[in-house]
């Protein structure tokens, strides 16, 4: 693959192409090398299987349609005459009415124009399809830099329960409805539009008004002429500051007159600009022509932001990143740093020195795993609850160990010197000193009461901690009245 100049990564599956996208956007978002609007956006399969299953449905009507127009070509031809029939008014208004077999001998007309709207019909659907996936992607980033949505207004009116996940469900339903009605609609306008055009009689009725085509198109080449040349230049400027009063007095009404004509005809034009618009987007579902306060009559739209708001919470890259991180196994983590590797031997060496204590006898010895020896290339892991106990008591040994005097405070006897580290061994030990009673335990006496909200106020930890350094600042020993201390540190 390599030599024909095919990336290893071609056939990666999705999940992991996603996942390795979205370490990368994160990694980009902390060296400062990517922005927000850069990053990644997966597309679920809640998304993409209702895109590709109504696509494939689609797909299967387009071509049994087909098949039947081409085999059922006499109910073509009648269904034909049937759509030219209700504008034979208008073509007899314009003098050239339809004869009644104008279509019993025009079936090449009839099948080429349905299948012209039929190749259109099928390019439309793919464009509706790929813009189920193009609005996706823009509400998923809309969301994800809490830009302001359509329908936020009504979030906060109602609540969020007005896109909940259940409302997610209804997208399939509306994708596939919205689908089949744009190919009925766009089936039946398209074709009655190419048949319309094929015929003759439409042409005749055309040149039966050139008069007027002609008048209007001097007309619109006078007005954007004075607009384009005279105006700016010599009466207004193009910021509105009037250079020449007394001409545009004169101008303005000359100019209204003018433009009556291509005013009136406005509405026509006004129609025919925005109505293929108005018809090519309407059936889209992630879009909607209601105000954001009415959005949720919208039932096409409200389902497909339910759908976008449930995968945003759930596959935003951020997230992503950090599960991969966390759910990956120690066998798939990176070979240790030389640093870590030497961190690795010495926590080694003094799990070594911990199995060595507890075969001597240790009294720590009961409940404390048997270490095991790991190759020193391991990557550290996260220690467990018994490796705690252990390092603690492991401490707590050392301790006794190196402070023979705190022996004598613990309320079992066992071999804590025994332990690798300690200051004195067995066969150096030392004599026991004889113990001092301890005196009685005297608590001191409560401090005048004083006000909340003074600075300084007694509690049982100030006054324990007062005792305390008292007691171990006197070499006497204990005084009556003050509290003894026993250092007394356990696992």
């Amino acid at each position: 693959m390599a030599r024909l100049g095919v990336k290893r990564r071609a056939f990666e599956p999705y999940g992991t192409a996603c996942v390795r996208k979205c370490k990368d956007y994160v990694a980009g978002r902390l060296a400062g090398t990517a922005d927000a609007q850069s990053g990644p956006v997966p597309i679920p399969a809640a998304v993409l299987l209702q895109v590709v299953g109504v696509g494939a449905v689609m797909a299967m009507a387009l071509l049994q349609m087909g098949y039947m127009a081409w085999v059922q070509y006499n109910a073509l031809r009648m269904l034909a005459v049937a759509m030219l029939r209700p504008i034979e008014p208008l073509f007899k208004l314009a003098g050239s009415p339809l004869p009644a077999d104008v279509l019993d001998f025009a079936m090449p007309r009839i099948i080429a124009t349905f299948y012209m709207a039929w190749v259109c019909c099928g390019v439309y659907l793919v464009w509706l399809l790929r813009s189920v996936l193009h609005g996706y992607r823009r509400m998923f980033r809309e969301f994800s830099l809490g830009r302001r949505y359509h329908g936020q207004d009504l979030v906060r009116a109602v609540g969020p329960s007005v896109f909940h996940a259940q409302w997610a469900t209804y997208t399939c339903g509306a994708l596939i409805g919205n689908a089949a009605m744009a190919l009925v609609l766009f089936m039946f306008v398209l074709w009655l539009l190419f048949l319309v055009l094929s015929l003759p009689q439409f042409w005749e009725a055309q040149w039966a008004l050139r008069n007027w085509w002609i008048l209007y198109g001097l007309l619109y080449v006078t007005r954007w002429s004075i607009f384009r040349w005279v105006i700016p230049q010599r009466v207004v400027t193009a910021d509105g500051s009037v250079l020449r009063r007394r001409v545009w007095d004169l101008v303005f009404p000359t100019l209204t007159l003018l433009n009556f004509v291509l005013g009136a005809t406005s509405g026509i034009i006004r129609s025919l600009v925005i109505a293929p618009y108005l018809l090519i987007h309407f059936f889209r579902i992630d879009i909607t022509y209601l105000p954001s306060d009415l959005c949720d009559w919208d039932w096409s739209f409200q389902p497909f932001v339910s759908l976008v708001m449930h995968s945003q919470r759930r596959l935003n890259p951020i997230l992503l990143a950090t599960v991969a991180e966390l759910a990956k196994k120690p066998s798939q983590e990176p070979p240790a740093a030389p640093a870590q590797l030497n961190a690795t031997v010495e926590e080694e060496q003094e799990m070594g020195y911990m199995e060595t204590a507890v075969q001597g006898g240790h009294p720590l010895r009961e409940g404390l795993p048997m270490p095991t020896q790991c190759p020193p290339t391991r990557a550290r892991t996260a220690p467990g609850p018994q490796s705690l106990r252990a390092r603690q008591r492991w401490q707590l040994a050392l301790i006794l160990a190196r402070n023979p005097s705190l022996r004598r405070l613990r309320k079992g006897t066992g071999r804590a010197d025994s332990a690798p580290g300690c200051l004195q061994r067995p066969d150096q030990e030392e004599p026991p000193e004889p113990r001092q009673p301890l005196m009685p335990l005297q608590l001191p006496g409560l401090p005048p009461r004083r006000l909340e909200s003074s600075n300084t106020f007694w509690s049982p930890l100030n006054s324990w901690t007062r005792a305390r350094t008292a007691m171990l600042s006197d070499i006497g020993g204990p005084s009556p009245g003050r509290l003894p201390v026993r250092e007394v540190s356990e696992a």
